[in-house]
């Protein structure tokens, strides 16, 4: 990829690969748009407008866009016990016997996580879950949108890690996110 400077340039680069992008408000996490699952769009022009006329993050509507995004958290806590996303992930995949693929989209977050992108399989409606994968562990998908790589929060942004395209989500994990 082009090296991406501004939220305008991520918000066209995220649309050109198909993902339903929308506003959301300037250094923070909630759209700056009502209805933003319906109003996200990839149409080059209008997203022109919108991130041309003001300051803006972005957000990805993940139901349109056929995204499943797997959110890993780090504990909140200095209790050495507490299990993180990405440890709690790889138990969870190999408890159902699912291979998680060794590279998909990722995007680091201000927080010290990660988002994990998939593809959604062809026909199977999932939804977003907080905590119930396990620890740590959120998902986006229909009726949810994440934070885009471009996006500033006041103490760091939200940063590409890995731009492979995105993996389609193991089998083993479709059922707990029906």
């Amino acid at each position: 990829m082009a090296t991406v400077n501004s939220a305008r340039e991520w918000a066209l680069y995220l649309a050109a690969m198909g993902w339903h992008v929308f506003p959301v408000r300037a250094g923070g996490k909630k759209p700056a748009v009502k209805d933003w699952e319906h109003r996200a769009t990839t149409d080059r022009e209008r997203i022109t407008r919108c991130w041309t006329a003001g300051p803006f993050n972005i957000g990805i509507a993940c139901g349109p866009s056929r995204l499943i995004v797997i959110d890993l958290d780090i504990p909140k806590t200095d209790d050495a016990t507490d299990i993180d996303g990405q440890t709690a992930l790889a138990a969870l995949a190999a408890d159902r016997d699912a291979a998680l693929p060794k590279a998909t989209y990722t995007v680091t977050t201000p927080s010290g996580g990660r988002h994990l992108y998939y593809t959604a399989p062809a026909g199977v409606h999932l939804r977003n879950t907080s905590k119930l994968l396990g620890p740590c562990i959120d998902t986006r998908a229909e009726g949810g949108y994440v934070i885009a790589p471009g996006s500033v929060l006041p103490h760091a942004a939200y940063e590409l890690a890995d731009d492979t395209d995105p993996a389609e989500l193991p089998a083993g994990l479709h059922e707990p996110c029906r």
